[in-house]
């Protein structure tokens, strides 16, 4: 699991960004991943294993959740995907 706060999003949307660093991997045993294991997480995202799932206040128990998989622009754009 990765903990990552950012600043609250604009209430018509908006995007969240940052930086992940080990610092922010929680361990995980039942997911093979250990405290502070950036590798790992890489890894599971190099094999399209995770996901991921947003909490809010309104919805601490996750409000959106979906796959986190890695993608080639260039396999996008010949599929007609825009970033």
């Amino acid at each position: 699991m990765v903990s990552f706060e950012t600043a609250s999003c604009p209430a018509a949307g908006g995007t969240v960004s940052g930086t992940l660093a080990a610092a922010n991997i929680q361990g995980v045993p039942g997911q093979n991943i250990t405290l502070g294991d950036f590798g790992a997480l890489l890894a599971a995202v190099g094999s399209n294993t995770t996901y991921a799932n947003v909490h809010t206040v309104k919805f601490p128990a996750g409000e959106i959740r979906g796959q986190v998989e890695l993608r080639d622009e260039d396999q996008d754009e010949a599929k007609g995907r825009s970033r």
